[in-house]
């Protein structure tokens, strides 16, 4: 596939446009080609699986040891950080684990429905772990259900951890919509409910991460 030309930028793409994270990156955060869809994306894991994918990468061969693997065997990403949450598990500490993720995903194949959904959606997925035709595969759940959309990789050489975003789920009362700000030996970071977004309630903003990678 070569650079650009067989690789359709998501802008152009049936469904819902470049990734949030994208279209919302921060100046802080390094320069992206959209021309091959490089992008940030988020991934959920454990402060000790954070820790390991930034050392050693992905292994596909966890794929769905600790989630769904709803599309398929991979490795998911998502442009909400409410979505990686709902894949996060606490570490001993009751710590959090998001990595910040840059993500080269060529072409796309695009679906809507789950691999037990449809067999359409079961032979794409297959086709684009192959790696002949695909790179990425998007599971564009907010086109059908209105929920969230997932990248999934099946090389682990096309997804970089650059950052590793440490939390903690807080409880609404008490809060009010307020930053509550958290220290620790990775970086400060900051958390909050927001109860005009109550679809997203855990909502982070990173303020001085020292764990680049």
């Amino acid at each position: 596939r070569g650079y650009g030309i067989d690789c359709i930028p998501l802008l152009f793409m049936e469904g819902s446009g470049s990734p949030k994270t994208t279209s919302e990156k921060s100046e802080v955060l390094s320069h992206l080609d959209e021309l091959n869809n490089e992008h940030y994306l988020f991934h959920g894991t454990s402060p000790e699986a954070a820790a390991s994918i930034s050392e050693q990468g992905f292994r596909l061969d966890l794929a769905g040891a600790f989630a769904g693997t709803a599309f398929g065997p991979g490795s998911y990403l998502a442009e909400s950080s409410t979505k990686s949450d709902e894949y996060a598990r606490a570490g001993t500490d009751g710590m959090y684990a998001i990595l910040v993720c840059r993500a080269v995903c060529g072409k796309f194949a695009r679906t809507e429905d789950f691999v037990w959904e449809s067999d359409e959606a079961k032979a794409l997925a297959e086709e684009v772990a192959e790696g002949e035709k695909y790179d990425f595969l998007l599971g564009d759940r907010e086109a059908k259900s209105h929920t969230y959309r997932e990248f999934i990789a099946y090389s682990s050489s096309a997804i970089y951890p650059e950052y590793i975003l440490g939390y903690k789920h807080v409880t609404h009362a008490g809060i009010d919509g307020h930053w509550i700000n958290h220290k620790h030996d990775k970086g400060e970071f900051s958390v909050k409910w927001d109860p005009n977004r109550p679809d997203e309630s855990y909502a982070v903003e990173i303020t001085n991460c020292g764990a680049q990678l």
